[in-house]
């Protein structure tokens, strides 16, 4: 039996989410077991406009609305995110960014039946039928060099790092490592080559990508230093690298009622 999880994390995109809740009409809705939108401590009316939006809407019993007791960065929220699905047998986590970057139409339009039977579908911004014309050069350039670095040395094919659409089988966390991931922005780094490295099933199918109005929360400079020492770790050692020790074991949240 599917149950799949919707999970839509965010973080400061009043002017985004709205336009990601409105793109979720009742048919699709009705693809998921439950929405889970969790609020990564905005300090602008990202939570506000959730709730107002949620509370007149007729299919509201779907949602569940969290804010997280601390800032936990994006991989903090992620881990909120599969522990809550851990912990209510959801078979599937469906992941959707807030900031309206990936739409969801892509991965609905697949046949998605079938590919749950994958461990992890994952959208890729740079596939050739990928439509990503707002996405800089530089950053295409950047992302494609990692892809096939990381590609060469895990002798797996990967054509995104993370991107901000997915769905994975929640089996795939049984084994707690991710709770060991970093919470920054490079949690969905080590949970692709995580997944390469140990022999996961992982496939990837083309997505639209757009940056209009979002604020980027990624520093050029800094991610590609970080980039650089995860892929010298994961060529040298992958043992440390996956078996790091992270100091926040607990990410405790607070359910907000509509």
């Amino acid at each position: 039996m599917k149950k799949i999880l919707l999970f839509i994390p965010c973080f400061n995109c009043q002017k985004q989410i709205i336009r990601v809740l409105n793109s979720l009409d009742d048919e699709l809705i009705d693809s998921f077991e439950q929405i889970l939108i969790i609020d990564n401590r905005s300090d602008d009316n990202t939570r506000k406009v959730i709730k107002e939006f949620l509370e007149n809407h007729k299919k509201k019993k779907f949602f569940k609305l969290i804010v997280n007791n601390e800032n936990y960065s994006f991989g903090g929220s992620h881990k909120v995110a599969i522990n809550y699905a851990r912990e209510n047998q959801f078979s599937h986590i469906l992941v959707l960014h807030g900031d309206d970057q990936a739409n969801i139409r892509d991965i609905m339009s697949q046949d998605l039946n079938k590919n749950l039977n994958l461990d992890c579908f994952m959208g890729s911004r740079f596939l050739r039928d990928s439509k990503a014309e707002t996405y800089s050069s530089l950053k295409k350039f950047g992302n494609i060099t990692f892809n096939f670095a990381f590609s060469l040395f895990s002798k797996k094919k990967i054509y995104d790092l993370g991107s901000g659409l997915y769905i994975i089988k929640t089996s795939v966390f049984d084994d707690y490592k991710y709770i060991h991931f970093p919470d920054n922005l490079t949690f969905n780094y080590y949970l692709t080559l995580y997944m390469s490295k140990n022999n996961y099933n992982l496939k990837y199918f083309p997505i639209s990508w757009r940056e209009e109005d979002q604020i980027s929360n990624v520093k050029i400079i800094k991610q590609t230093l970080e980039l650089l020492k995860i892929l010298y770790l994961f060529i040298f050692n992958h043992k440390k690298l996956f078996n790091r020790v992270n100091k926040r074991k607990l990410f405790p949240y607070e359910e907000i009622k509509l």
